[in-house]
């Protein structure tokens, strides 16, 4: 039997550390400051529409912005930390700008868009249309 050097446990490389930490965040940045999120959303279709939720819990409404190119649709905002009443001891949602740029399914219609926000999710509905996508549509929020 072949006798095994036991070597003292080493230090992590600042690789190792890195990537440790990185996963023990839960994928999330490891850098201070502002850092860039991202909203999940739920897209789903029927015969005439696709829908499109996404969460944005406590993003005001004036922050946020909605685009149409093409098949593309891009979700854009940013979502402010309140201060001024006292110090924060813990922050773990995230807080900044955003972006969530999705392909949708199929060609949609440029003029059959429909954009609500309530209670922190928004719901946009785009008509499906046969034949060529708009160039590029600015969706307001009703």
């Amino acid at each position: 039997m072949a006798n095994r050097r036991q070597y003292p446990p080493k230090e992590p490389s600042a690789r190792e550390d890195v990537l440790e930490r990185f996963f023990e965040n839960g994928a999330r940045p490891i850098h201070s400051g502002v850092r860039a999120w991202a909203p999940p959303v739920d897209i789903y279709e029927t015969a005439g529409e696709v829908v499109i939720h996404a969460e944005l819990p406590g993003v005001e409404e004036k922050d946020v912005h909605i685009e149409m190119s093409e098949n593309y649709i891009t979700i854009r905002g940013k979502r402010h930390l309140k201060t001024g009443r006292g110090r924060y001891v813990c922050v773990e949602r995230n807080y900044g700008p955003f972006q969530r740029t999705l392909r949708l399914p199929v060609i949609v219609k440029k003029d059959e868009v429909h954009a609500e926000y309530h209670f922190g999710v928004l719901m946009i509905v785009v008509q499906k249309q046969n034949g060529q996508s708009p160039a590029y549509v600015r969706v307001e929020i009703e």
